[in-house]
């Protein structure tokens, strides 16, 4: 009777661990789709960038207008601030 628990024993841990294996090929399964639908959204978000978003190449002869205009308003500012107390205190 040691032999018949023994055997049945072991076909139970064999049925259990068969039971785990597939769970464990399932979540295996479902990681692999998750990476792919991974991967589907970042390519997605590369091709974003690349059509919808300005790189340092276009952007900086603007920058250096904007940068320029803003100084020119700032120093004519400034200019008209110094002017005006200057004409009160004389």
């Amino acid at each position: 009777m040691t032999a018949s628990n023994s055997k049945n024993e072991s076909t139970a841990l064999m049925w259990e661990n068969r039971g785990y294996i597939m769970a464990m090929k399932e979540d295996i399964k479902n990681t692999k789709d998750g990476v792919i639908r991974l991967e589907l959204k970042i390519d997605s978000l590369f091709n974003k960038l690349e059509d919808d978003y300005v790189g340092k190449v276009e952007f900086k002869p603007i920058k250096q207008i904007v940068y320029g205009m803003v100084g020119f308003i700032l120093v004519a500012v400034l200019g008209a601030i110094i002017g005006i107390v200057i004409n009160t205190s004389f």
